[in-house]
């Protein structure tokens, strides 16, 4: 469930073209996303392409928001079937997002991310059957037709940006699709994952594209960051009630809380091909309503 309260709020210039953000609640903490020039938020207005989008996220997770060109927007809102490749989503791991993180634990993630990004993709590749098929399944009840979704080859990239407060790798993904029996085909998706550490929240960023696009969503996500993290400068200043024993502070550690920096980075890469999934499906969908046309 998407117990979410967002408000469009104009923000001051945070570079030279960017006039617009959305503010996110995180477990409390409102947290400002930059909408970057010739981008919108996708809204429940935006039907079908709303539900299939919002239709299946990973348990685990909270997805806060997608963006999608404006002019695909309009699109949508006109009621005529768009096609689109590039696209962002933000989410969060909802355990994490309940609690709060000083720089220095980050730090910790960052290092956990760096060091078993492989092997917690080989463990992720197990659970691929799995998570397409429940996405068909949530997908296909949320638009009324029956998909089939499958993912296949993925080809994880290097870690390319380590700053204080983010990480970011890339990588490949193979999807197919079939709707009402009707094979869609298979395309290839270039994604930049990115784990930000903004206002002492931990979020996902995703940014997708064409195959061709792996430089833009790289260049793009750096850029998109900055602007985050400028539109979120000023510092923490919300009251915060610690639990007895203090595991809930910033600067905990996750064993004091219990937690596993693995499976958060499991559930971050897991989001990240759930993300793209449903993406492929709405854009495949469109494309093939074209075509029939």
């Amino acid at each position: 469930m998407r117990a979410l309260f967002r408000t469009a709020v104009p923000i001051l210039l945070l570079v030279a073209c960017a006039a617009r953000a959305v503010e996110i609640d995180v477990s409390g903490r409102a947290i400002e996303i930059p909408l970057p020039p010739g981008y919108s938020e996708l809204t429940p207005e935006m039907s079908p392409v709303y539900e299939a989008m919002y239709s299946y996220v990973v348990p685990s997770n909270e997805r806060y928001m997608i963006i999608l060109p404006t002019e695909i927007t309009e699109s949508i809102l006109r009621g005529e079937d768009a096609v689109y490749e590039r696209y962002m989503v933000i989410e969060s791991e909802r355990q994490t997002a309940r609690q709060t993180f000083s720089t220095q634990t980050f730090a910790e993630f960052r290092g956990i991310l760096r060091d078993q990004l492989d092997e917690i993709f080989e463990s992720v590749r197990q659970e691929l059957p799995e998570i397409a098929s429940d996405a068909s399944q949530s997908v296909s009840e949320a638009i009324g037709e029956d998909l089939e979704l499958s993912i296949g080859e993925i080809v994880p990239l290097a870690v390319h940006l380590e700053t204080e407060n983010a990480m970011a790798y890339s990588q490949y993904v193979n999807y197919g699709a079939a709707v009402g029996g009707e094979d869609m085909g298979n395309t290839v998706v270039a994604a930049t994952t990115a784990f930000v550490h903004v206002r002492e929240k931990i979020l996902f960023v995703y940014v997708y594209g064409a195959e061709g696009d792996l430089e833009w969503t790289r260049e793009f996500t750096s850029n998109w960051l900055a602007q985050i993290f400028e539109a979120n400068a000023e510092p923490v200043s919300v009251a915060t009630t610690y639990d007895a024993d203090e595991t809930n502070r910033p600067e905990a550690s996750p064993e004091r809380r219990g937690m596993d920096w693995g499976k958060v980075l499991e559930r971050g890469l897991i989001g990240a091909l759930i993300g793209a999934v449903v993406g492929i499906f709405a854009m495949l969908r469109s494309r093939r309503r074209k075509d029939q046309s």
